[in-house]
């Protein structure tokens, strides 16, 4: 008797507790396939189409809080750009080394330089520099750089001014920090990059959230439009991102996802920022608007449920490892091929055994962040 003859026999002799069973199975499959082709794959084949002209203007948004080095090795490239019509605002919040100093020193030699500073510690201290900063911004459009970026393309700026159609409110790039010996640095890499292929997917596919300020452009008018961090003020893991995921929609965001538009800081790393770095994740998360937490939520469950789920049907249903290890291997190979491919755009492909590890794994780490997320994000 064939393999499948006995396959068929094996179904006509299941009992509905092992429909269920494998049912459950089959759903999760679908939608881990759906999010790999309509969130990842949105991603790892975008087209960044230029759709304005060029033209827009810009105010590179720099918070400071002692960033003596960084200002002396990475200030003057954004300062240099050969891009015209852009400003660099820096407000410092109460630096205690001489990053003010450096600071106006360079305004002799920088005419687009702005800056200016907390002259005292303050509570709320980063919203409160973002808010000086703002104000001083003469551009139409911000642009959120940290001053320790220290990778960027030359034509950095130009991808963002133009990729901007008229009806355009937000720009997200992606950002990441420089790579590091050691194993937690590439663990934060991998985990930011995956932060942003989820979230810049789900902007692409109508249910949009950033997590991270860095490299993120946005009208300034927005600001005003919400009041700036009124009612915010107290949440204390994040700045304007919770701003930009108030107005964030399909329509009238972009998403630039390649090396020429992408920005890498330097960044070391221990056990406490990458814990800082998830428990935002989470904590961003909790404040989006309820049906955008529906569908993160089942995302969660069906990353969560299905390794456990598949082993447990190869152990108690092993007539049908044949049919369960193809649904698999099928998931398991488009998933690799579009990670490589997102990777490739960002010529990140050194992380690429990592991103699939890191990425199995993920569901169970958020589990844990979950015992931490009420631990205060430090911000600088």
């Amino acid at each position: 008797m064939s393999y499948w003859q006995n396959i068929i026999d094996f179904f006509l002799a299941l009992k509905v507790i092992d429909f269920v069973a494998l049912g459950l199975f089959v759903v999760i499959i679908l939608m881990r396939l759906s999010y790999t082709i309509f969130i990842v794959a949105r991603i790892a084949f975008l087209k960044e189409k230029s759709g304005g002209a060029g033209d827009k203007e810009f105010s590179l948004i720099v918070p400071i809080r002692n960033e003596e080095d960084n200002i002396r090795n990475n200030l003057h490239r954004l300062l240099t750009q050969e891009n015209q019509g852009y400003e660099v605002v820096v407000v410092d919040d109460y630096s205690q080394d001489l990053s003010l100093t450096l600071l106006g020193l360079s305004k002799q030699k920088y005419p687009n330089l702005k800056f200016s500073h907390l002259s005292q510690e303050t509570r709320n201290s980063s919203k409160q520099t973002r808010n000086i900063a703002v104000k001083a911004a003469t551009k139409p459009w911000l642009l959120m750089v940290p001053v320790s970026v220290s990778e960027f393309s030359a034509g950095w700026l130009d991808v963002f001014r133009k990729i901007i159609k008229p009806e355009t409110n937000l720009v997200a790039g992606y950002s990441n920090i420089e790579a590091q010996k050691g194993f937690l640095n590439r663990i934060y890499r991998v985990a930011l990059f995956l932060q942003q292929l989820r979230s810049f997917g789900y902007i692409r596919a109508g249910i949009g959230y950033v997590l991270h300020e860095d490299n993120l452009a946005f009208q300034k008018q927005k600001y005003f439009d919400l009041n700036g961090f009124a009612g915010e003020m107290n949440q204390e893991f994040a700045d304007m991102e919770l701003l930009a995921n108030k107005f964030i929609k399909k329509k009238s965001s972009a998403v630039l996802f390649s090396a020429q538009s992408s920005i890498h800081k330097r960044k070391w790393v221990n056990w406490d920022k990458l814990l800082e770095l998830l428990v935002k994740e989470e904590k961003i998360r909790r404040r989006l608007p309820l049906w955008k937490r529906i569908f993160l939520f089942a995302d969660f469950i069906s990353a969560l449920l299905i390794l456990p789920l598949f082993v447990f049907l190869l152990i108690f249903y092993y007539q049908l490892w044949i049919p369960l290890s193809i649904l698999a291997l099928i998931l398991v190979l488009l998933n690799m091929f579009f990670v490589y491919r997102a990777l490739k755009r960002l010529n990140e492909q050194k992380l690429f055994l990592s991103s699939l590890v890191y990425e199995l794994a993920d569901p169970y780490i958020k589990l844990l962040v979950k015992q931490f997320s009420r631990r205060p994000v430090r911000r600088y």
